[in-house]
């Protein structure tokens, strides 16, 4: 392992160590109340929309390279047009977002009255990330096709380690602010962008703004919106689906799911996400080549000893939360229905996350093959899919807080098998 790598790796597993005593201290400060469902629902909803904009330069790397080498001032340029068109969209949002704050309520119909105010006074910190996150996440782009890496990654962190400092200074202090911290999050996300923005300048890349047109503009924004609206209406539609669903139950229901979705997608990143960009990288290479029918050997390759990870850290979690809970909580310790709750709710949402690994394998044949409107319409299906099953569960069968994973986990494993029947069908012809 070169040294680059080892930093990568380094960061990587200080970022998931932050994730974890962001959890702890959360939980310690605000356990499950109607502060924390608030907020968990504001950061999902929010997060989710602000991948939209980016759907704009979601090929900005390809065509950065594509451009640089015939000149490099003309790759400064298509940054500085791309830039131009990230802050007009994101700043359209969110000026919306300002004007219209109630229109986030109408996702949210069964909020009660007093989680409905706290949304409204959080929102206001909130809002002004749907332009900061899409600006940072094109500076990280540039800095990657720069060859700059371990870099990104910290820059990328720092809303996170904002989040922890004012965690600890509120523990600390024995103090549990919600709308403080909100503050201290949206300090966070502004000096992410700030601090990537002036690396541009250390990088010595001018930034041409605004610039409304580039040689390679018109093409670079068309593809873009034409691979990515597909993935980035499904990232962004999952999180409003959920909270619709969660805003119906009791206070600190949304907190356990939210507690439980954040350990368990850490879980799947540590375990699973490199096997994913390895392979994701083999098939993009082999359909460039229009070589052999790679996803029956890679799934063999990794999908074992990639499981074994998952059940291990999965196994191990589920255990030790009764354990971990009351231990963070001290003398107050944690209801046993709460915890049974939150075990199952984490169980059933790690074997999504098993499925949705399979799922990546199909996902991402199809894309390098440009089946971008099959992609479109199985995501759709997907959420109306959701949608209407979580329905009928809910108000078939009760209110149970378990029927949203059980409900996600049917849902994802039909869109799995549809992926893996239209991926079979998409196979380079042999001669």
């Amino acid at each position: 392992m070169n040294l680059s790598t080892l930093y990568l790796h380094l960061i990587l597993g200080a970022q998931a160590g932050i994730r974890l005593l962001n959890f702890l201290l959360f939980f310690k400060l605000f356990r499950t109340s109607a502060e924390m469902d608030v907020y968990f629902l504001l950061l999902s909803s929010i997060s989710a929309l602000s991948l939209l904009p980016t759907i704009l330069v979601g090929q900005f790397m390809f065509f950065y390279h594509r451009v640089k080498k015939e000149s490099t001032p003309l790759a400064y340029q298509l940054y500085g047009f791309s830039l131009s068109y990230l802050i007009l969209v994101g700043g359209t949002l969110t000026t919306i977002a300002f004007l219209g704050q109630k229109v986030f309520l109408t996702f949210l119909p069964g909020l009660d009255l007093h989680r409905q105010k706290l949304f409204s006074q959080l929102l206001v910190y909130f809002i002004p990330i749907l332009l900061l996150s899409p600006i940072t996440a094109l500076n990280i782009r540039l800095f990657q096709s720069e060859m700059h890496f371990a870099l990104p990654y910290l820059l990328q962190g720092l809303p996170s380690y904002f989040h922890f400092s004012g965690l600890l200074y509120l523990w600390l202090n024995h103090e549990a602010n919600i709308v403080w911290l909100a503050k201290i999050y949206l300090l966070g996300e502004f000096s992410a962008t700030l601090c990537t923005l002036l690396y541009t300048k250390r990088l010595k890349i001018p930034l041409h703004l605004p610039q409304w047109s580039h040689p390679w503009g018109k093409e670079m924004l068309k593809n873009s919106i034409l691979i990515h609206i597909s993935q980035s209406l499904y990232q962004t539609l999952l999180p409003y689906a959920n909270n619709y669903f969660l805003s119906f139950f009791p206070q600190g229901v949304a907190s356990l799911f939210y507690y439980s979705l954040r350990i368990a997608t850490t879980l799947f990143q540590i375990s699973a996400l490199p096997a994913v960009d390895i392979c994701r990288a083999k098939i993009s290479k082999e359909v460039a080549k229009k070589g052999k029918f790679l996803l029956p050997s890679l799934m063999r390759e990794y999908v074992p000893k990639t499981y074994g990870w998952l059940i291990l850290g999965t196994g191990t979690v589920a255990m030790a939360l009764p354990w971990l809970l009351n231990w963070i909580g001290g003398t107050g310790k944690v209801n046993p229905e709460n915890l049974t709750l939150f075990r199952w709710i984490f169980l059933f949402l790690s074997l999504w996350h098993f499925v949705y690994f399979i799922l990546t394998f199909f996902a991402g044949w199809m894309l390098a093959w440009n089946q971008y409107k099959t992609i479109l319409t199985l995501n759709l299906i997907f959420i109306l899919t959701y949608f209407l099953l979580g329905n009928t569960l809910l108000f078939g069968l009760g209110w149970y807080p378990l029927l949203i994973p059980i409900a996600l986990l049917c849902s994802t494993i039909l869109h799995c098998g549809l992926y893996g029947y239209f991926a079979w069908k998409t196979q380079p012809t042999q001669k």
